[in-house]
């Protein structure tokens, strides 16, 4: 079979077709670090449709974009429509198949110069830069946030619990959260640690 070609393609929001299912589990640190990376440099790059403009990788993208009221978008389409297999497949393996993982200490080396820049994107704030900005706290290896009950503001009656994790427990956490949200069916993380604990006899 030839090689499939992909496409850039501006087209309506409104006909961007919903993916049947995502692979993606969602998880509130995700979410942080996506919101602020937007805030700063906008939508870089573009969502993946099938010809049909059924999309297979974008969708938090793609909420933004409504979100913003944005009218078009651009779309990295084939020059023919997947297959239902390869349509699935691509769905469930694009994000997954990535030649390698982020290197964090080369993006504390080059980028972490600063208390605001780790803060802002919940990376972990090393202790020399605390003691450096005269801050004596030794808690460097705990990230400020997200805290985690997610609250809405509307509501009142709500509080904030929050847990301070080192870095190691903050990765068995997540890896926990998602096996968790999976077996649970949950969209947040309130509700998957409510639902974990009220299981505890």
């Amino acid at each position: 079979m030839n090689t499939i070609t992909w496409s850039p393609k501006l087209v309506d929001i409104n006909k961007i077709k919903p993916t049947p299912v995502n692979y993606k589990i969602k998880n509130a640190l995700g979410a942080e670090r996506f919101k602020e990376s937007l805030k700063n440099f906008g939508l870089a790059g573009t969502i993946v449709c099938n010809t049909d403009l059924t999309l297979i990788d974008g969708n938090s993208r793609l909420e933004e974009m409504k979100a913003r009221k944005e009218k078009k978008i651009w779309v990295s389409v084939p020059d023919r429509k997947l297959s239902q297999k390869q349509f699935t497949e691509m769905s469930a393996i694009f994000d997954y198949s990535t030649a390698g993982d982020v290197d964090i200490k080369k993006i504390e080396r080059d980028l972490g110069t600063s208390k605001d820049f780790l803060e802002r994107y919940s990376m972990v704030v090393p202790e020399k830069l605390l003691n450096k900005m005269g801050n004596k706290t030794p808690r460097s290896n705990e990230p400020k946030k997200p805290p985690i009950v997610e609250v809405e503001p509307a509501k009142k009656d709500l509080m904030v619990v929050q847990l301070l994790f080192t870095t190691a427990q903050e990765k068995d956490f997540r890896i926990v959260e998602e096996r968790l949200m999976k077996k649970f069916r949950t969209k947040s993380t309130t509700e998957t640690v409510l639902r974990a604990i009220k299981t505890i006899k």
